[in-house]
């Protein structure tokens, strides 16, 4: 595995206890040890995402692309918002995507990390365990070299 790679996934490893009941604050807290700044909640994120010059959509939108990304050691992160959950929620989602292999049951998701609000997250695990069967082909994945 790639040393950046690695870099990423200890960052999820020592970041989830305190963050595992809050993706938007996990997402902050891995992306601060890294010097990019991220504010507001999983919907504020994913607008960010969205818009912000220094990251970039993954085209095809496949979890096998986000995955390629974490494996050249991009930070990959993936989210829906509020309104785009089934059924729409309060608030989004957002995860953490790692370097590794794809889910061995689907072989297309791929692995990651993830603060639940008032519940508990997931660490290397498939992202589908993060989005119901629904929603877990509509998350928008973003890339951006480590700086």
């Amino acid at each position: 595995m790639n040393p950046q790679a690695r870099k990423i996934i200890d960052s999820c490893e020592s970041n989830f206890d305190a963050n595992k009941d809050n993706c938007s604050g996990f997402i902050k807290a891995v992306s601060a040890d890294f010097n990019i700044t991220m504010t507001g909640q999983a919907d504020d994120l994913v607008d960010f995402l969205t818009s912000s010059s220094d990251w970039t959509a993954i085209v095809d939108g496949t979890g096998a692309a986000a995955k390629e990304k974490a494996d050249q050691s991009f930070l990959v992160m993936g989210g829906l918002k509020s309104s785009e959950l089934t059924p729409p929620r309060a608030n989004g989602h957002v995860v953490i995507v790692v370097s590794g292999p794809l889910d061995s049951i689907n072989n297309k998701y791929p692995l990651g990390y993830w603060g639940v609000l008032n519940g508990v997250g997931e660490k290397d695990a498939s992202i589908s365990h993060a989005f119901n069967t629904t929603d877990r082909d509509d998350v928008h994945y973003f890339s951006r070299p480590l700086p």
